[in-house]
């Protein structure tokens, strides 16, 4: 019994031990071109045709190691359902972070009103 403790309380700990930070999330100034980013449910939202958007960021350049981030954004409606993918590669020195999200969204009709999920 003692030994599983040990072992359980080694795991624990091994919990707060971090040797790289992964805290940086990609940040946009052009939030409202990549409504599917902040908010999946809006994935084919009044896109009458294809919605396509690539973003480009290098920010801080005068640093040593500036954060670069590319980004792809794609969504479209089908009848009254809207389908979106999201690629993400975020870069600062060493550390590479890549998000592939893909969205779905329908429609359903609660008396006068839609709602979204």
């Amino acid at each position: 019994m003692k030994k599983v403790l040990n072992i359980l309380m080694l795991l624990v700990a091994s919990l707060f031990v971090v040797k790289n930070g992964v805290a940086q999330d990609p940040h946009f100034t052009q939030f409202h071109r990549i409504p599917t980013f902040y908010n999946p449910a809006s994935a084919g939202h009044g896109v009458e045709h294809i919605r396509l958007t690539m973003l480009y960021r290098n920010q801080w350049s005068s640093v040593t190691s500036p954060f670069k981030t590319q980004a792809l954004f794609f969504d479209k409606q089908v009848s009254k359902v809207g389908f979106g993918i999201n690629m993400i590669n975020n870069t600062v020195d060493i550390l590479c972070l890549h998000y592939l999200v893909s969205c779905c969204d329908d429609g359903l009709n609660v008396s006068k009103s839609t709602i979204k999920f």
